[in-house]
């Protein structure tokens, strides 16, 4: 059987953990640098930063702040570091849209698309739902058992919590001031405006 483009695309890697928030900032001194991959390959046996007990566990987060790390823009990390924590986190999901086909697809089609439809709340079965939806047509996605798939959608639920754009079940608006926004501009991503869900009035003042 021929894998298609699209099937090659989506894996469930985003199940290593959310947005990795608290990883992140202990590891900053690594990704600020050069040859972080060969240094974050090293954490996982030193745990001098990530700070977590189980081995596997932390081979599984370098193994994501790894492949983040590579689907970052230039500017990202030095940037990420002087923000506020809101802005960080908000950047953390914009870096994890980047980086997994699956979770942008997933927020354009869920939480964007009931956004524009002016349902403001989103659950763990709206996911689930979706999931099933793209399983039709994605022999990847098919292949997954209902325990890969359950951990798909309460992971997406968790990084829209953790990034601050569901609280209480309740869908928020991500902001931050303007230059952060004019970064994400000058890399012509300006679908982050949508995935934020800023409203008209939002985007057309970061765009002026």
């Amino acid at each position: 059987m021929n894998t298609s483009k699209k099937s090659l695309a989506y894996s469930a890697h985003l199940t290593a953990g959310g947005l990795l928030y608290h990883e992140t900032i202990r590891c900053l001194p690594l990704l600020l640098q050069e040859d972080y991959s060969e240094k974050l390959k090293k954490e996982a046996e030193k745990n001098k930063y990530i700070l977590t007990k189980s081995q596997a566990s932390r081979k599984r987060m370098t193994q994501e702040l790894r492949l983040r790390a590579e689907h970052a823009p230039g500017w990202f990390w030095q940037e990420f570091q002087s923000r506020t924590e809101p802005e960080q986190r908000m950047l953390l999901f914009y870096l994890c849209l980047r980086t997994y086909k699956l979770l942008f697809d997933m927020h354009f089609d869920v939480v964007v698309e009931r956004w524009n439809r002016l349902f403001h709340t989103v659950e763990k079965h709206d996911v689930l739902f979706r999931i099933d939806q793209m399983a039709v047509d994605d022999e990847v996605i098919a292949s997954w058992t209902e325990s890969t798939i359950s951990k798909v959608a309460t992971v997406y639920i968790r990084m829209l919590r953790e990034s601050g754009m569901l609280k209480n079940k309740k869908l928020h608006p991500l902001d931050s001031d303007f230059t952060c926004w004019a970064m994400i501009a000058k890399e012509n991503d300006l679908w982050m405006m949508d995935a934020a869900l800023l409203s008209a009035q939002e985007k057309s003042r970061i765009l002026d």
